[in-house]
């Protein structure tokens, strides 16, 4: 079972959605009513978690790593990890979510009754919303995966995909505007104006995200690193003074610390030989070390899918590491 992490934004998800289901049920008791539009909002929050499990299971059969799926108040988001080569695999992970949320529709408007046929009705809605050509929408992932099957590059896809949906988010904006004008309004209304929103921001986002990694395009680990020298806690305090580098000081249960120029400046020229770096050395936190030829996506998984702390770089394994980089730094510059 892959991480499910829930925002706090969720249980808003589930409060609008009762609302909106309250007029169907006010002629109920009102207890009885408040308890079927709570439990409709939990069924539309479980239909969008089965939806988010079935992008993890197709993902993982596959062979990509599930590293947390999201719920809130927009829906959900599966993060995955992993090399995306395979276009087949990525119309089949995007579409999955869509299909589990049609079969869900079918199956609800099977059974029949108020409460069902809403939910029924619902899932279809989602489903169908979500097999839309355009980001951040399971139909637009497929898409892109689809151009990159019949051999477009993923950059070219990403900007198709991202042009169409902006056009599809100013074509409802221009619909609703002149519904507007003839006469149309409320809360259909503000729904697809919503939606024209959520499109728009996806393609949005895509292209600044296309951007950021043609800029990224060559930089590795090494290249973004500050030239360090890494010292064990035993090494004594001369050889990090003599050092031409910032010397940071590897502590023992994976720690790094740096050295405190007042205690170091406070220990005797003719004891400096025998201190050791521990002694004159403050906690800065944890470390792991990484190799400096980690680039694109390879360095992106390396370092979401790790504690947080210090990064070291190294150029092999085998070599000791000479290059510091913040794992905040690091996020920052990929952003």
């Amino acid at each position: 079972m892959p991480k499910i992490r829930l925002r706090p934004s969720t249980l808003l998800l589930v409060v609008i959605v009762a609302v909106l289901m309250h007029p169907f049920n006010a002629h109920l008791p009102l207890p009885q009513a408040l308890l079927l539009d709570v439990a409709f909002g939990g069924g539309v929050l479980a239909s969008v978690l089965v939806h988010e499990l079935c992008h993890a299971g197709v993902a993982r059969a596959g062979g990509l790593r599930v590293r947390e799926i999201e719920l809130n108040l927009w829906g959900g988001h599966t993060a995955l990890l992993g090399n995306r080569d395979k276009p087949w695999l990525d119309i089949a992970i995007s579409l999955s979510g869509p299909a589990s949320n049609l079969l869900i529709g079918w199956a609800c408007m099977s059974l029949g009754g108020g409460f069902f046929s809403l939910l029924g009705f619902v899932n279809l809605g989602l489903g169908i919303f979500n097999l839309l050509p355009a980001l951040p929408l399971d139909g637009g992932y497929a898409l892109r995966a689809l151009l990159r099957f019949l051999r477009v590059s993923d950059s070219l896809a990403t900007r198709l995909v991202a042009y169409l949906g902006l056009l599809l988010a100013g074509a409802i904006v221009l619909r609703e505007v002149l519904r507007g004008l003839g006469g149309g309004s409320g809360f259909s209304a503000l729904w697809m104006l919503m939606i024209a929103w959520v499109i728009f921001s996806g393609a949005r986002d895509a292209l600044s995200s296309l951007r950021r990694q043609e800029r990224q395009h060559g930089v590795t680990a090494g290249s973004l690193a500050t030239p360090v020298c890494a010292l064990p806690g035993e090494a004594p305090l001369s050889r990090a003074l003599a050092s031409p580098l910032p010397v940071v000081v590897l502590l023992p249960q994976g720690r790094i610390g740096e050295v405190v120029p007042a205690a170091a400046a406070a220990v005797p020229a003719e004891e400096r030989d025998a201190c050791r770096l521990s002694q004159v050395a403050s906690v800065r936190g944890n470390y792991r070390v990484i190799s400096a030829q980690l680039t694109g996506e390879d360095l992106i998984d390396t370092v979401l899918d790790g504690p947080t702390g210090v990064l070291l770089t190294a150029s092999d394994s085998a070599a000791a590491p000479d290059g510091l980089i913040t794992r905040e730094s690091l996020i920052s510059f990929l952003k």
